[in-house]
């Protein structure tokens, strides 16, 4: 009889169980069928094509613990960094702060951390003209203390990669640019696309974009 009843109670717990993972899957549907519906009632602007370009990152060694922002102009006028994250066809995939934002403690105690803090821009399209990518380093941590205070010296070699991704991957740009100072904002580059695409050359003369 006891061992009936747990066959019984054993049957129960799984139909539930089944149950609430075809619900899961249900949902998880009906959500991706939302995000395509929203998708198809918001079309691009005109001349802008729905897929990844170009990809631009910047990142730097774990060493350097501080918050190195990435702001990227298109040449209508957009610009995109962390207060705002979207613009024209530019996305700011990833907006790291250092250990504040991508060092991570697991309920077992163990951190994880990335290779590289990283910042990413998204070129979901091409609107040909000039781009203009800076850097400002928003804050750093000294002695376990987050700094902001502008003008307040501290280092920190930043690598700024800017990569074609059709019809194959091309490295067009990789070089190194440095910080020297919190709140400091420099222009790594400015380059200029073709309405097909094409990598037009790059011009170094600084811009700032935030007082876009």
């Amino acid at each position: 009889m006891v061992a009936e009843v747990r066959r019984q109670r054993a049957n129960t717990f799984v139909g539930i169980s089944d149950f609430l993972l075809a619900l899961n899957n249900v949902i998880f549907l009906l959500f991706v069928f939302a995000i395509m519906a929203i998708s198809a009632k918001s079309p691009p602007a005109a001349g802008v094509e729905l897929k990844a370009e170009y990809i631009i990152t910047a990142d730097w060694d774990l060493t350097h613990d501080c918050d190195v922002d990435l702001w990227v102009r298109d040449p209508l006028g957009n610009v995109v960094y962390w207060g705002r994250k979207e613009g024209g066809a530019m996305h700011l995939d990833h907006d790291s702060r250092g250990s504040l934002s991508d060092v991570v403690k697991l309920a077992d105690g163990t951190v994880t951390k990335p290779k590289l803090y990283t910042e990413m821009v998204t070129l979901r399209g091409i609107v040909p003209g000039e781009y203009t990518v800076n850097l400002h380093l928003y804050g750093a941590m000294i002695d376990g203390t987050e700094v902001k205070a502008p003008s307040t010296a501290y280092s920190v070699p930043v690598h700024v990669r800017i990569t074609k991704l059709n019809p194959s991957a091309v490295a067009e740009y990789d070089q190194e640019a440095k910080l020297e100072s919190v709140w400091q904002e420099i222009t790594v580059t400015r380059f200029t696309l073709g309405s097909d695409g094409s990598w037009r050359g790059t011009d170094p003369t600084p811009m700032s974009l935030r007082s876009s």
